[in-house]
């Protein structure tokens, strides 16, 4: 067994050495474009996500519960941006990782915590919106400002532990220079510690959206005529498919990094090419900038905010809403009043 765990572990070696010759001897042309993108998305990141914590903090009528996970997302994305990405295009510009490995590792760390953060963060979203939608009676106890950061705090806390386990169980780190970045080393992990990581860090927390979500549209369908019906049900309508859209733009942009991570841990001797590690790095990176778009686009509120804040005007006072739960058969006075649905 050890010396299968060695012969693993030299391919995985010879893969990087391949792959950093490769990354030191790239034309000065495609030094400068893969330069260029990774500083635009890192820019647009860190602004984007900015942005979004402006509108909500000068906005009252942003500060629903429903939207504290969309600052969460928010402030996940900012850290990346701001603690990960930025030794990531330093990599692209210079060819070489030059910060040291304990800088390495807490890239590594931040990369893996906040990615796995964001994931379960959707699954809080949609077991938000299943009990909004089809168990209305539980939502109405669940749905305070307090219990879905407690949530939150609760869920990046788990998350948290999660480059722990990788430094307790001998995981290592290196820098990876495919992606420009550091990451934990699985090549030589055994199967037992690989397949748990990956059930717990992305198969889970997929499923639990999936369920959701699927129940959602089963309601939805069964119930057509009464939710359209609704002002109220509509709206929750429209913030559902918000919350699936964001879903679905996080899958896109994460499966070809999954794949090859995948591919590389169970695939011992495969060798990517570079261009494909260039591409799952980017659409990591573009994970971070859509968000920002996908609210301006599908949330008035939000959109009519950014406009106010990019045109540099002040805005007027407005009194928050109230935010608490409510009960049945005022809903529907208050959706008039505030213009969106309550979650």
């Amino acid at each position: 067994m050890d010396d299968i765990g060695t012969n693993l572990s030299e391919k995985g070696d010879k893969r990087i050495e391949i792959l950093t010759q490769h990354l030191v001897n790239r034309p000065k042309a495609v030094v400068g474009v893969e330069s260029f993108l990774c500083c635009v998305i890192n820019i647009i990141s860190f602004v984007g996500n900015i942005l979004v914590l402006i509108a909500f903090y000068r906005n009252p009528r942003l500060r629903k519960p429903a939207n504290y996970y969309i600052i969460a997302l928010a402030v996940a994305d900012i850290i990346l941006a701001s603690f990960a990405m930025p030794f990531g295009c330093a990599s692209a510009i210079l060819g070489e990782w030059i910060f040291g490995q304990a800088i390495c590792w807490l890239q590594a760390a931040l990369a893996t915590m906040l990615g796995t953060a964001s994931l379960v963060t959707l699954a809080l979203i949609a077991t938000n919106r299943l009990l909004t939608v089809v168990y209305p009676s539980i939502h109405r106890w669940l749905a305070s400002k307090t219990t879905i950061l407690i949530s939150i705090f609760a869920a990046w806390c788990v998350t948290a532990t999660i480059p722990l386990s990788f430094y307790l169980t001998g995981v290592t780190n290196l820098f990876h220079p495919g992606y420009f970045l550091c990451l934990f080393d699985f090549s030589a992990a055994s199967y037992i510690l690989v397949i748990p990581i990956a059930t717990v860090d992305a198969f889970l927390p997929y499923q639990v959206i999936f369920f959701c979500y699927f129940k959602i549209w089963r309601f939805i369908r069964n119930h057509r005529a009464h939710m359209f019906s609704s002002t109220v049900n509509a709206d929750e309508i429209r913030l559902n498919r918000l919350f699936l859209l964001i879903v679905i733009s996080f899958t896109v942009c994460y499966t070809p990094f999954t794949v090859a991570v995948l591919l590389e841990s169970f695939q011992k001797q495969i060798l990517i090419p570079r261009e494909v590690y260039v591409f799952a790095n980017m659409m990591v990176g573009l994970s971070c900038c859509v968000n920002p778009v996908i609210y301006g686009i599908m949330n008035p509120e939000f959109k009519r905010e950014f406009a106010v804040i990019l045109r540099g005007r002040k805005r007027r006072k407005i009194a928050a809403p109230n935010v608490e739960p409510v009960q049945p058969g005022s809903r529907g006075t208050e959706m008039h009043s505030t213009g969106t649905s309550r979650s």
